[in-house]
């Protein structure tokens, strides 16, 4: 028997089709305004991901041949 550990492992496993959304964080440690983001996607949405650096760009190293 698989240990379920939240809504979103329950529903993939269950093998419904979910909806999750991104919050991007603000450069501030209040959290009122993500929360607020988040109730308004409330019953719509399975999950939710804060991003904790949305502004970050990837570069290849330069090592790597």
């Amino acid at each position: 028997m698989v240990r379920v550990y939240s809504e979103l492992m329950k529903a993939l496993l269950s093998g419904k089709f979910v909806y999750t959304a991104e919050i991007e964080a603000g450069k501030t440690a209040n959290l009122e305004g993500i929360i607020e983001k988040a109730k308004r996607l409330k019953g719509y949405v399975t999950a939710i991901n804060i991003t904790d650096n949305p502004g970050a760009c990837a570069h290849m190293n330069p090592l790597i041949p």
